[in-house]
């Protein structure tokens, strides 16, 4: 045991003097890796795999938490023009979620030159129309087709209800210019959409 003992003594020193040494030396000493994260997955009891960062992948596309494939709209007008019309076809793409999210509404008429839309963020309540917010609409009439754009607080937008999978809404509007300046009218109506 003692012969052990000096043995480990010897090589003690011998590494600690080398350690020591006045000349230059090959030794270098090795700076640490960070260690990565091996963790593997984690299941939740049902066979999926939970990602370790706790995020699930997408389902759908990015800020559409609703969708809408019918509806219908229909809108009255008086002043320079005195007409009921019917938009009984919601058109495609219908872009909805509800807020803080984005709309992109439209109704045809049975004629094709009959339209309304409305765009923007959406919303729940009563707003006027704004630069981001925009209503409009096409009607026919004797002289032809007519387009009317409200984006100046012209025309209020009401929402309600303003679901995932259902909106609705109302339109009112007050001595509002046709495109070509050559009409006015007051408009009032209403909207549906559902998924």
């Amino acid at each position: 045991m003692r012969r052990n003992l000096i043995t480990m003594t010897v090589l003690t020193l011998g590494l600690a003097g080398a350690g020591c040494s006045t000349g230059t030396s090959n030794f270098i000493v090795p700076t640490p890796l960070p260690t990565p994260n091996l963790a593997p997955p984690a299941s939740d009891g049902s066979g999926t795999v939970v990602s370790p960062s706790g995020t699930l992948p997408p389902t759908g596309p990015p800020g559409v938490t609703g969708s809408v494939t019918h509806g219908q709209a229909s809108l009255t007008l008086s002043g320079g023009l005195s007409q009921t019309v019917s938009f009984p076809t919601l058109g495609a793409p219908a872009i909805w979620s509800p807020t803080p999210g984005t709309m992109t509404l439209s109704w045809t008429g049975l004629d094709p030159a009959e339209s309304i839309s409305v765009g923007g963020p959406s919303f729940t309540g009563q707003q006027s129309t704004s630069s981001t917010l925009t209503l409009a609409f096409s009607v026919k009439t004797p002289k032809g087709p007519m387009s009317f754009r409200s984006q100046g607080g012209e025309c209020t937008v009401t929402l309600n209800p303003a679901q995932p999978t259902q909106v609705g809404g109302l339109v009112f509007c007050t001595n509002l210019k046709s495109v070509d300046g050559s009409v006015t009218v007051n408009a009032q109506g209403s909207f549906t959409a559902v998924g």
